[in-house]
């Protein structure tokens, strides 16, 4: 968690004029994360911070945090539909409330949306045992989503370098 916590600080600090949110993962499987910091741009470092005073707690309820995500994405009000939208998911497991059937849900709800959304999964120090649902998320999302697997801290580093954009970032409380 404090690996995660780092790389977040890692990802946001670097840019000032960026809209970046927090959201975590976890607690009971009908949640669907906490928007522990909204969009807006020149506050990386609430986001490092909010992320660096989160707990583990509950259960990884991993796809709801991504859908909320996704619908974060969908009010045009808020964001020009073409704009770059990524999302970094930091997962330190699989989804304990969905399972398998996670990417599936992610997929339709892009396309319920017409989110156009980029995501970047970094499994952090996941179980081999528990790395199907991120593989299955990234062939569910075919060029929409990148997964990496990161077991050291400079494996963890090179995956979540900067890139500009509007992002949303996901942590699980595992």
């Amino acid at each position: 968690l404090d690996a995660a916590a780092g790389a977040v600080g890692t990802h946001v600090v670097p840019f000032r004029n960026e809209g970046f949110a927090l959201r975590v993962s976890g607690g009971g499987c009908d949640e669907a994360g906490e928007l522990v910091v909204d969009f807006g741009a020149d506050h990386g470092d609430d986001v490092r911070d909010a992320a660096a005073a989160q707990q583990p707690g509950g259960s990884s309820n991993l796809v709801n945090a991504i859908i909320a995500a996704i619908d974060d994405f969908s009010d045009a009000e808020r964001f020009d539909p073409d704009s770059a939208k990524r999302v970094l998911v930091l997962a330190g497991s699989d989804d304990e409330c969905r399972g398998r059937s996670g990417a599936e849900e992610v997929r339709r709800e892009l396309e319920r949306t017409g989110v156009d959304a980029v995501f970047k999964v970094v499994g952090v120090r996941v179980e081999k045992a528990d790395r199907r649902l991120l593989r299955g998320l990234s062939d569910s999302l075919s060029d929409r989503a990148d997964v990496e697997f990161a077991d050291t801290q400079q494996e963890l580093d090179m995956a979540v370098a900067p890139e500009t954009g509007t992002t949303d970032i996901l942590r699980t409380d595992d």
